[in-house]
């Protein structure tokens, strides 16, 4: 613009020529004040405390509108994803989605979470919030999502759980009335148990498994209170066979005792 003035002082410019100088000169001048008003609402915010994972741009970098900067997550809270069989919803008592819909927040069975780190057994409590109402068509099997508070302990002063973790959960369950608590190892084929009369005959009884784990079975019909259960391997048992039993083994062998106990009613 100051060229084509004095240009236009010179004689060797049209006032049309001014004009359209001054124009973009004015042009020029909005777009600046644009720019630096955009420049002073350009700032990096996270609407929660939260922790950057990665990033994608560094200092002195352009970056246009939408560019991926990084990636972050928020440390108030952290859910993890529980897969649960169609036997394992029999126990438990999980919020579906009427439930949801019905009230904001819904709190489902309380969670405990087990991790190893730095070769100690740490623990964490946590709450079943949802299920996420669809079953994984590749395995069959509900997800239910547990939440936990103050991963990072940042408001606490307990073991912190990372981002990434691998935990073992412990899921509270429905209490199963009538239920009797037998070790696996004392089942015989898929749902038969030896038991021992007040004749001291054997008694091969079939048995109704409502569930299992690792180290035990629990049984709701073919057992009762009072029963005796034979804990030594026999070859070939026998309905009626006659059997001696020490009086050790009477009083370790019974439902009930050390060897099998009732679930909570």
């Amino acid at each position: 613009f100051d060229g084509a003035s004095k240009l236009r002082e010179q004689g060797y410019r049209a006032e049309v020529e001014l004009a359209s100088a001054a124009a973009a000169l004015a042009t020029a001048k909005a777009s600046l004040v644009r720019a630096q008003k955009n420049l002073d609402r350009t700032y990096i915010k996270l609407p929660y405390e939260g922790i950057v994972k990665s990033k994608e741009a560094d200092l002195g970098q352009f970056v246009n509108i939408g560019t991926r900067l990084g990636a972050t997550f928020a440390t108030g809270m952290a859910e993890i994803r529980l897969p649960l069989t169609d036997e394992d919803l029999i126990f438990l008592d999980l919020p579906d989605l009427t439930d949801m819909n019905q009230v904001n927040t819904v709190v489902g069975p309380n969670v405990i979470l087990t991790a190893t780190q730095k070769g100690q057994q740490n623990s964490w409590s946590a709450k079943i919030v949802r299920t996420e109402g669809v079953v994984d068509e590749n395995n069959r099997v509900t997800f239910a999502i547990a939440q936990i508070d103050d991963p990072y302990q940042l408001y606490g002063d307990g073991s912190t759980l990372p981002i990434g973790t691998f935990v073992t959960a412990y899921i509270q369950g429905l209490s199963v009335p009538d239920v009797y608590r037998i070790p696996r190892r004392l089942i015989r084929g898929m749902n038969e148990l030896i038991t021992v009369d007040n004749q001291n005959n054997l008694n091969i009884k079939k048995i109704n498994i409502v569930s299992s784990d690792a180290e035990y079975v629990y049984i709701d019909k073919g057992v009762q209170t009072g029963d005796r259960v034979v804990v030594t391997p026999i070859q070939a048992p026998v309905n009626g066979m006659a059997v001696r039993i020490s009086e050790e083994t009477n009083q370790s062998s019974s439902v009930n005792s050390n060897f099998s106990a009732q679930i909570e009613r």
